[in-house]
């Protein structure tokens, strides 16, 4: 049986436009954004394709609204049984926004347990966003991974995929073999880039990691409209 996931960074609302036309082509089953406008009332008309919204999570205020991640499913395929979300440490500079703005909006991560209605197997499933490169250091993205992954040491769940915007581009080797502690994959392995600025400036700073199932096939879809590209991933549970 065979489930998709598709994780694009939509660049503070700008990639909207031509969001459910790429749903329509790839028809994934677990959709998960970052930098979408999560500010109240926002996500009331927000609506996806034939798509339900699992929860979102508030993770940072620019431009004077609050963006986070948001995390919707195919209701054919899958029952949403749990939602949660955790803060991630942060960074000095995210620090002293906090003390210069007077208010604190942590970085989160997303949790979402669903159950396949087919196989009646539970798989969860982490949207990340880790503070921006000129945020913070690959030692504090490398902190935020690590709890990340800690939580789901911590709750031995058989089936998991952790995706979204991680913003670790350097020094790899690290990263790797954090993933290999924890017994997971990764998806996006065939990737050299998921992101483009100025049309030449490429990184890869998306990824898709998963353990439990199968990868079928991993994919950069080349939309315009963001900064980063779509990431469509397929497995089988």
């Amino acid at each position: 049986m065979k489930i998709s996931v598709l994780t694009y960074n939509i660049c503070f609302n700008k990639a909207l436009t031509g969001l459910n036309r790429i749903l329509q082509i790839q028809r994934p089953d677990i959709v998960c954004l970052q930098e979408v406008d999560t500010t109240n009332g926002f996500l009331d008309n927000f609506k996806l394709d034939n798509l339900l919204l699992a929860d979102y999570t508030n993770s940072f205020w620019t431009l004077g609204r609050i963006f986070g991640q948001t995390t919707f499913f195919n209701p054919e395929k899958f029952r949403l049984i749990d939602s949660s979300n955790f803060d991630l440490p942060r960074s000095f500079y995210e620090t002293l926004l906090i003390i210069i703005r007077g208010f604190n909006n942590p970085r989160t991560i997303l949790k979402n347990t669903f159950l396949h209605l087919k196989s009646n197997q539970k798989i969860t499933v982490y949207n990340v966003h880790l503070s921006a490169l000129l945020m913070a250091s690959n030692g504090k993205r490398y902190q935020q991974i690590e709890e990340t992954l800690a939580d789901l040491k911590i709750t031995k769940h058989e089936k998991a995929i952790i995706t979204g915007d991680f913003n670790y581009s350097f020094r790899r080797k690290k990263f790797e073999s954090l993933i290999q502690q924890y017994g997971l994959k990764e998806a996006t392995n065939n990737l050299t880039f998921t992101s483009s600025y100025f049309r030449f400036f490429k990184l890869k700073l998306d990824y898709i990691l998963y353990k439990g199932l199968t990868c079928v096939q991993n994919r950069r879809l080349p939309v315009e409209g963001s900064d980063h590209y779509p990431i469509f991933c397929e497995f089988t549970i």
